[in-house]
């Protein structure tokens, strides 16, 4: 009876003991996915984050070479310089500004001309995963409705015709944890760099 008993015993804790080792390695195989998938989606991010940021800053550095450059268009003799506008955090254009009214100021949409070889303003999406942010003071907001006017002399303008200085972030909506990238635009350079939460580290 007393074998009985000590085969029914070590039969149980047999049993139970390989749950329990099936349990701790499938927990171990599901913490190890788990794991690779969260770095996986940083990685994904933060190169769609750098891919997004690079085609931003080409856009800025072409309108800038194109204010410069362009010679005169007997088409649009009030050509004033070539602009950004961001719709918001997700869109922005591309255009030339056309002074109609000869103030020698972009007085908003109806003054925004295509771009050589467009029919219309150049409409840019980003992904919707992604946002650009605009450095106001100390905080991120959403850049809708800002305009950049470079002139004839490369300068950055605001709409006025002020001097224009301006920080943009590009980040993840899905992923506080990716790495921001930052393009910081001055009277006569355009960077790119990495944000540091507070300023942008020019590369």
């Amino acid at each position: 009876m007393l074998r009985i008993k000590n085969a029914i015993l070590f039969t149980w804790l047999e049993n139970n003991g390989k749950s329990l080792l099936e349990l701790m390695i499938s927990l171990a195989v599901v913490s190890v996915v788990l794991f690779i998938a969260t770095i996986s989606n940083s990685f994904i991010s933060e190169d769609k984050i750098k891919s997004f940021s690079k085609e931003l800053y080409g856009d800025l550095i072409k309108i800038r070479y194109l204010s410069m450059t362009s010679g005169h268009d007997k088409n649009m003799p009030n050509l004033r310089g070539y602009g950004i506008r961001f719709q918001d955090s997700n869109t922005y254009y591309l255009f030339r500004v056309n002074d109609k009214n000869q103030d020698f100021f972009y007085s908003g949409t109806n003054e925004e001309a295509p771009l050589n070889g467009e029919s219309e303003s150049k409409k840019k999406e980003i992904p919707q995963t992604l946002r650009i942010q605009i450095k106001e003071k100390d905080d991120l907001n959403n850049p809708r409705d800002n305009v950049l006017i470079y002139d004839n002399h490369g300068l950055p303008r605001q709409p006025s015709g002020a001097f224009q200085m301006m920080t943009l972030v590009v980040e993840s909506i899905i992923d506080n944890n990716a790495q921001k990238k930052c393009i910081s635009i001055a009277f006569n350079r355009i960077r790119e760099g990495l944000w540091n939460g507070k300023d942008c580290l020019e590369q």
